[in-house]
C-alpha cells in the first residue's frame, strides 16, 4: 500500500505555545497556532496509572484525552486542510518534524514529546494510528548526504540480527528465547529471510556480526527506563541512554550501559547495508525532557539510522510478541514499514480491548525515519507517474514509486497540461523529476507507468537517456491488431530494434531566423494544430519537419517495441541533423502516439538546442505548451 507524504512542521514558540503547519507542494502552508492544555502537563503520568487499574473514570478520562489529542492539534484551517488531504489523496503518510527554523534548545517543549498515535478524531470510534489509511512517522531530518534514506535493491534475501541485552538489576530478566521466538520463527518459514541470534550481548561481538553478517535489520531486546533531565544522571549513566544496553565491551569485560552515541558510533560504519534498527523495550521511543534528539530512538535516527521502531511506553511481553510477530511477519512479505506499523498497532488494539491491562498499548510503537518513503527495501523498479488523472484512494502495490503531479497542473481531474500559477518547471518539477535518477539504481531494470501526460514520458525519457545506461521501460497498451489488442505490456529501451522505413516531409517556414517545428504523427495528425498554434500566437518559425507512418496515423500504427525503438532512434538522428544545417536556435515538438515512443524518442533528444513540448487539450481542440528540456538557466534560453 502507497502512502501520500502529508508533512506537519511544529516551530515551538514558547513552552505552552507552537506554530504547527501542513505543508503543500503549491503555494503557503497551512498554519495554526496552538496552545498547550493543561490536561497535558501531566498526560505521560497519567498514562502510567491508566495501565494500573480499569475504572469507568479511567476509561472516560483516556476517551477524553484521545479526542483533546487530536483537536489540539488538528483545529481550524489545519483539521480542514486533514480532512480534505485525507479525502482526495488517499493513504496518508503524516511525517511530524521540526520547523526547519527551529533551533535546537527549542525543542524542549511537549510538542515532541506528545504521543501523536493515540488520537481519536471527535465522534468516531478508532484511533487514528491505527487507520488503514493513515501512517504517523516522526520524521528526522533526511538531507545529510551520509544518510542512505533510499530503498535498498534487496537481492539476496532479508538479514536480520537479534541482540538481547539483560539489565542485570531487574526483577523481571527477560526470557530470550520466548521473546525472540517469533522472529525466529519467521526466519524458519521464510526461505529469503536469515535471522542470527547474537550470543553474548557485547560491544566487540555486535561489530563482529555487523561486519560479517551484514544484517539489514538489528533487533534489540532490553529493559528500558523513562527520560532523565539533560542534567541528571542515574548511577553514572549517559543522559541518552536511558537504561538501555547492559552490554560488555569485549568477551571479558564487566556489563555496563551505553548510551545512544556510543551505539550510534558502532553502527555508523553499517549504514550502507542497515536499514532499520527496533528497539523492543520500554520507553525508548519517547523523546527527552530537554530535545528530540535526547530520547534513544530519535539520537539513532537523527544520527544517520534511516529508521528506528520503538516503544514509548511501559510494554507489557504479552503485547510486545504480538507486535513483533505481527511487524516483522509484514516486513518479512515485502511490505512498507507503514503496512507493517499498521498492521502490528491493529494487532493489539484487537487483542486488548477497552479495560484491560494494556489497551492503551497499540499507541506505544513509534517509527522514527528519515527514509524518502516507507520502504526499507526495493526488489524492483516499477514508477507510477500521474499528471493527468488518478484513481481515488486506489491502494498500490508495495514496491511502486508514485510521482503525483496531479497538483502542479491544478488536481486530479484537470486534463488541461499547462502549469498551474505558482509552479516553476525549472525550480519544482524537473528537479522532482531527475531526482529519480538518484533514488533508482542502474542495476536494476526500471518500468515507468502513467497516466501522465505524453509530454511526461518524453522528460522521463529525457532524463533516463541512452547514455545513462538504464534500461528503462514503459508500460504500453497495444492497440495493433489481432489477438494481443489492447493488451497492456512493457516496451523495453533493451529489445532489439526492428528496422523500418520512414519518410519526412520538411516544410519551409515563415522567417528564415525562426525556430524548427517539429510534428510527429503516429495515431492522429498533429501537423494542423501545430500550424494553427503558431499563427493564433503570431509566431516564426524557419521550418516544419513532419513524420507519420507510411500507411497512415492509426492507432496501430506502430505495432511492438522493436518498431517503436527504431523510429525513435531515426527520429532523433533526423531533428538533431535538421537542427545542426538549420543552426535553429529552439525546436517546437507536437507528438501524438504510444507513450512508448514518447519515452523512446526523449532517451534520443539529449545535445539538441532547447525544446518546448507541447500537448494536445481535448477540451480546447488545441494544442498547448507544456515542459522545456532542458529546463531554462538563462532568460534568453525560455521559449
Amino acid at each position: 500500500m502507497f502512502f501520500r507524504d502529508l508533512i506537519v512542521s511544529v516551530m515551538p514558540l514558547s513552552p505552552t505555545r507552537a506554530r504547527v503547519a501542513i505543508h503543500r507542494a503549491l503555494g503557503a502552508p497551512v498554519v495554526e497556532e496552538i496552545e498547550q492544555p493543561a490536561e497535558f502537563k501531566t498526560l505521560t503520568t497519567d498514562m502510567e496509572q491508566w495501565r494500573d487499574e480499569f475504572t469507568k473514570e479511567k476509561e472516560a478520562l483516556k476517551r477524553s484525552t484521545a479526542h483533546l489529542l487530536y483537536t489540539t492539534f488538528f483545529q481550524g484551517e489545519l483539521a480542514h486542510e486533514f480532512k480534505k488531504r485525507r479525502a482526495q489523496e488517499g493513504n496518508l503518510r503524516i511525517k511530524i518534524q521540526a520547523d526547519a527554523d527551529a533551533e535546537d534548545d527549542a525543542l524542549s517543549h511537549w510538542f515532541f514529546q506528545t504521543p501523536w498515535e493515540l488520537m481519536i478524531e471527535p465522534k468516531a470510534s478508532m484511533p487514528l494510528s491505527i487507520a488503514p489509511d493513515l501512517s504517523f512517522i516522526r520524521q528526522c531530518d533526511a538531507q545529510q548526504p551520509f544518510t542512505p534514506h533510499f530503498p535498498l535493491p534487496l537481492a539476496d534475501g532479508l538479514r536480520i540480527l537479534i541482540l538481547t541485552a539483560n539489565t542485570p538489576e531487574s526483577d523481571e530478566p527477560i526470557d530470550e528465547q520466548h521473546f525472540n521466538q517469533p522472529i525466529i520463527r519467521i526466519g524458519a518459514s521464510h526461505a529469503s529471510v536469515q535471522v542470527k541470534v547474537l550470543e553474548q550481548p557485547s560491544l566487540f561481538t555486535l561489530k563482529q556480526a555487523l561486519e560479517s553478517f551484514r544484517p539489514h535489520i538489528l533487533h534489540i531486546t532490553a529493559h528500558g527506563d523513562k527520560p532523565s533531565p539533560r542534567t541528571e544522571t542515574r548511577e553514572e549513566r549517559p543522559y541518552d541512554a536511558l537504561g538501555l544496553l547492559f552490554v560488555t565491551k569485549s568477551d571479558t569485560a564487566g556489563k555496563h550501559v551505553i548510551g545512544a552515541a556510543e551505539l550510534l558510533a558502532l553502527l555508523k560504519p553499517s549504514l550502507n547495508h542497515l536499514r532499520l534498527v527496533t528497539l523492543a523495550s520500554c520507553y525508548l521511543g519517547r523523546a527527552g525532557t530537554r530535545d528530540l534528539e535526547g530520547g534513544f530512538a530519535a539520537s539513532l535516527c537523527a544520527g544517520g539510522v534511516p529508521a528506528v521502531a520503538a516503544f514509548q511506553f511501559a510494554v507489557h511481553y504479552k503485547a510486545a510478541v504480538l507486535w513483533l510477530k505481527t511487524f516483522y511477519g509484514r516486513l518479512a512479505q515485502g511490505d512498507r514499514l507503514d503496512t507493517a506499523m499498521i498492521s502490528a498497532r491493529s494487532a493489539l488494539y484487537s487483542e486488548f480491548t477497552e479495560g484491560r491491562k494494556c489497551d492503551i498499548e497499540f499507541g506505544s510503537p513509534v517509527l522514527f525515519s528519515r527514509l524518502s518513503d516507507g520502504r526499507l527495501f526495493r526488489q524492483k523498479q516499477h514508477v507510477k507517474v500521474v499528471s493527468r488523472v488518478v484513481e481515488q484512494n486506489n491502494p498500490l502495490d508495495e514496491d511502486i514509486d508514485l510521482v503525483d503531479l496531479t497538483e502542479f497542473f491544478g488536481g486530479p481531474d484537470v486534463k488541461n497540461p499547462q502549469l498551474v500559477n505558482g509552479a516553476d518547471w525549472n525550480e519544482t518539477l524537473y528537479p522532482q523529476l531527475s531526482g529519480l535518477t538518484r533514488r533508482l539504481s542502474g542495476a536494476m531494470p526500471i518500468r515507468f507507468e502513467g497516466p501522465a501526460h505524453l509530454s511526461m514520458f518524453v522528460v522521463l525519457g529525457f532524463i533516463f537517456n541512452e547514455t545513462r545506461n538504464f534500461e528503462v521501460g514503459v508500460v504500453q497498451v497495444n492497440k495493433a491488431i489481432g489477438s494481443q489488442k489492447n493488451r497492456a505490456e512493457t516496451w523495453w529501451s533493451s529489445t532489439k530494434p526492428e528496422p523500418t522505413a520512414l519518410r519526412f516531409e520538411q516544410i519551409e517556414g515563415t522567417n528564415a531566423q525562426g525556430d524548427l517545428v517539429v510534428c510527429i504523427s503516429t495515431t492522429s495528425l498533429t501537423k494542423p494544430g501545430a500550424e494553427r498554434f503558431f499563427t493564433e500566437n503570431d509566431l516564426n518559425h524557419r521550418a516544419l519537419l513532419h513524420w507519420q507512418p507510411q500507411n497512415g496515423f492509426a492507432d496501430s500504427s506502430i505495432p511492438n517495441q522493436g518498431v517503436a525503438l527504431h523510429t525513435a532512434r531515426a527520429i532523433g538522428v533526423k531533428i538533431k541533423q535538421v537542427a545542426q544545417e538549420l543552426d535553429v536556435p529552439h525546436i517546437h515538438l507536437f507528438f501524438a502516439g504510444p507513450s512508448g515512443l514518447a519515452l523512446f524518442l526523449g532517451m534520443q533528444l539529449n545535445g539538441c538546442p532547447p525544446i518546448r513540448l507541447y500537448e494536445y487539450m481535448r477540451d480546447q481542440n488545441a494544442y498547448g505548451p507544456s515542459f522545456l528540456i532542458p529546463p531554462p538557466t538563462r532568460k534568453e534560453d525560455k521559449v
